[in-house]
């Protein structure tokens, strides 16, 4: 079904491409030049490069497909302060519908204020006018294994003095790794806007973009774009998470696009930058763009999820739920930029190690518990998952939860009829808890059965000096109660265990 799809993408690039002007002399031949300008304070704030993203509900706007991946209901706003008394407007909303996919329904709403009417000679006529622009749209998105589709169907309305209307719409294609992601979509392709004799064509523009997520906090995205009357452009962002705590998230982000650096507005148009504030199921986004000459526009938009664990659930049982490499769940309350479709072992571990190398060892641990959970039983990667897992609450300075991890290992391992070999690791580890929690007598019977099973000389002779030094610890402990002893015999002492 999927090949199908990309097929018809294919051919919807090719007959744009074909019938699209590129060239800087196509400039001012299109209208309703509102499509054109984008949406949401985090996609902005990336210099709106987001074509290939896909986790909250302004990505529609982008590339339809980026809906198909939503597991919960959600709702998006925005807010722009405008040039000149400007407003603009737009809001989104998306359910998934079940097996049958995810629908969208969005609306934008551009309001230039009262304008003194002209006649043909520039006479003003003492009237006013107030244009607008509106752009009501439907989207059906659907999720093909790896792959994201998306169709939108959108009216259009512009107001000037007379109302001229048509229908438009939007096509989509992502496709979606651990890390990486992809996307491919033409946008407002359809006839043009026609006040009494005057037409013209709609901005149609074709997007191809790519994001990456380097770590799980920092993401980095591109996009190549090709509007309809001027010259293609680039748009590059970025996004950096700080964990605040379990249940909060800050985001810093920075883009730009080229497409206001190649025109008039100076030098310095184009550069964005932004921050957002996420709670898990509520972000706060902010973007601040500087448009050269012109000055600068602050954007303010909110990202809503809703909806219950439960449905959640029903959701994945249908294939509707989207893996993540970071956790979304309301336990963890951490945002995702790069879905992932169908999580392995070995994807579970890559993110421990990311979570690790940024010391974030609460979600390392969570990674390691998932990873053990697509373990079958009889697997005996759960031994190393297991002491992992125990490492990770040592970190933690859980050590009854690590000694629990490691006794868990030393057990599969008898279970699974594995030479004790195996365990060596272990051993070691839970001789450290051992002494760790002032136990020496049984620190030491287990560093010597670490001793017995290891075949490493090196790691032998650190085992000895442990012993060595614990013993000496031991007949220490025990010289100063028998003189405590003999200088208060009349006093009950006890002899630690």
């Amino acid at each position: 079904m999927w090949k199908i799809l990309f097929l018809a993408l294919c051919t919807a690039c090719l007959s744009f491409v074909r019938a699209a002007d590129f060239s800087a002399d196509a400039r001012g031949t299109t209208g309703a030049q509102f499509l054109e300008l984008p949406v949401g304070a985090r996609a902005i704030a990336m210099g709106s490069a987001y074509s290939s993203i896909s986790d909250d509900s302004f990505s529609v706007y982008y590339n339809p497909a980026g809906l198909a991946y939503t597991a919960r209901f959600s709702a998006g706003l925005m807010h722009a302060l405008y040039f000149q008394d400007i407003s603009y407007d737009y809001g989104v909303i998306a359910t998934p519908i079940g097996k049958l996919g995810v629908l969208g329904v969005s609306a934008q709403y551009l309001a230039v204020g009262q304008l003194a009417e002209m006649d043909k000679t520039g006479v003003p006529t003492g009237e006013y006018i107030k244009p607008s622009d509106m752009a009501l749209s439907v989207t059906y998105a659907k999720q093909f294994g790896a792959f994201g589709f998306g169709l939108t169907a959108k009216q259009i309305k512009s107001r000037i003095r007379h109302v001229a209307s048509t229908f438009a719409g939007d096509i989509g294609l992502q496709v979606r790794t651990r890390k990486i992601g992809l996307g491919l979509s033409v946008l407002n392709a359809g006839n043009g806007l026609k006040f009494i004799d005057d037409e013209s064509s709609l901005p149609t523009t074709g997007r191809l973009g790519v994001s990456v997520l380097f770590t799980p906090r920092w993401l980095f995205s591109v996009d190549g774009i090709a509007p309809k009357g001027t010259n293609p452009t680039i748009a590059v962002g970025t996004e950096y998470k700080l964990v605040l705590s379990k249940k909060m998230e800050l985001a810093l982000r920075a883009g730009y696009n080229s497409r206001y650096s190649t025109s008039k507005l100076g030098d310095m148009a184009g550069i964005n930058a932004g921050a957002g504030i996420d709670f898990g199921d509520l972000a706060v986004d902010y973007a601040w763009s500087l448009y050269g000459d012109l000055g600068v526009t602050h954007w303010f938009s909110l990202n809503m999820k809703l909806g219950s664990e439960v449905n959640r659930k029903h959701l994945e049982a249908n294939g509707q739920v989207p893996k993540h490499e970071l956790h979304s769940n309301d336990e963890i309350g951490t945002a995702v930029a790069v879905p992932d479709v169908q999580k392995t072992y070995q994807d579970y571990l890559e993110a421990a190690d990311d979570y690790i190398s940024q010391k974030d060892y609460e979600n390392a641990a969570v990674s390691y518990a998932e990873a053990l959970k697509a373990l079958p039983e009889n697997d005996k990667r759960r031994i190393y998952t297991l002491e992992q897992q125990g490492h990770i609450s040592l970190k933690l300075k859980n050590i009854p939860k690590a000694k629990a991890f490691y006794f868990a290992a030393i057990q599969t391992a008898t279970k699974l009829n594995l030479p004790e070999t195996i365990v060596v690791n272990s051993r070691l580890s839970l001789a450290y808890c051992f002494e760790q929690s002032g136990d020496n007598s049984k620190a030491i019977n287990s560093y010597k059965k670490a001793l017995l099973l290891s075949n490493n000389a090196e790691t032998k002779v650190r085992i000895k000096e442990a012993i060595d030094k614990l013993e000496t610890k031991d007949t220490l402990l025990d010289t100063d109660i028998d003189t405590l002893e003999s200088v208060q015999p009349d006093k009950n002492s006890s002899t630690p265990e």
